[in-house]
């Protein structure tokens, strides 16, 4: 059996390696991407809260409206708090990535942040830590757009109790 010499290897390596790192920057010698964006195996990705294949249309426009919400917390014991309830979802234009719920779990407003994806969707839901009067709440979900229904996992402590909980909103 021949033995392969240290050097071989590090010599195969190193093509290896420089073909793999040629690679990459090739997709994205030939891409001019607008302001504010950056190029990403030779696409261009919409900033947070842009979307679409020019990135000019702004996600938050498909969230603004009236929901019921419902919710459905599996394996707790201690039920669903919230059950059903209505909220109104709008935004800041000052800040065009980020939701305001209002009347979230009938308690007060939460501010939701909006992440594009390499597809170039805004369809990513993140509720970082916040406090609506008696209840902690942070979570994440996404939004459908054949059926225009946000779902949100909430992770919230109420009345001294945890609860993991999924909130499907309906939009009106």
């Amino acid at each position: 059996m021949a033995k392969i010499r240290p050097a071989k290897i590090l010599f195969l390596i190193s093509i290896f390696t420089l073909i793999l790192t040629s690679c990459e920057r090739k997709s994205c010698n030939s891409v001019v991407c607008p302001l504010g964006q950056i190029c990403l195996n030779g696409n261009c990705i919409c900033p947070n809260g842009y979307e679409g294949t020019d990135c000019q249309t702004l996600s938050a426009d498909k969230y603004v409206g009236n929901y019921i919400v419902y919710e459905s917390c599996p394996g707790s014991t201690t039920g669903n708090p919230f059950g059903q309830y209505n909220t109104y979802i709008g935004y800041d234009p000052s800040y065009p990535n980020q939701l305001i719920i209002y009347n979230l779990f009938n308690q007060g407003s939460a501010y939701a942040s909006i992440y594009t994806d390499g597809s170039n969707q805004g369809n990513t839901l993140i509720v970082k830590t916040q406090n609506l009067g008696s209840i902690t709440v942070y979570g994440d979900g996404n939004y459908d757009p054949s059926t225009r229904r946000i779902t949100m996992t909430f992770d919230y402590t109420f009345n001294f109790n945890n609860y993991q909980c999924i909130h499907t909103f309906y939009k009106q």
